[in-house]
């Protein structure tokens, strides 16, 4: 199965639940599991290892578009969503690369 192939099945499956909204904890638990498939995926693409992590980090962004529709958000902090949103990606994402760099190790870990 392709790269772009994994990521669209994942995402599709993923939007039922998303629709009916997420815990912060099922949040965290579906973008391991996504960086976990994705870093696997990768290591057996023909492309250099910055090309690589820039595909995941692509795909992360991606199904963090559609996560955030299920976030749960205090009604409290609606009126601020749209000055927190951007921020809150770019964290994400950071977060999300240091965890690509975790998950690779580890598959180097096993492969040895």
């Amino acid at each position: 199965m392709e790269f772009k192939d994994l990521v669209f099945n994942f995402i599709t499956g993923i939007k039922a639940r998303v629709l009916d909204g997420l815990t912060l904890a099922e949040v965290g638990q579906i973008l391991v599991e996504f960086l976990q498939l994705l870093v696997e995926a990768a290591t057996r693409i023909n492309a250099s290892g910055d090309e690589k992590k820039k595909m995941v980090l692509d795909a992360v962004a991606a199904i963090w578009g559609v996560i955030e529709m299920g976030l749960p958000i205090p009604l409290w902090l609606k009126p601020f969503w749209g000055f927190i949103r951007s921020p809150l990606q770019h964290i994400v994402l950071a977060i999300a690369s240091g965890a690509v760099e975790a998950i690779l190790a580890n598959f180097k870990a096993r492969a040895a």
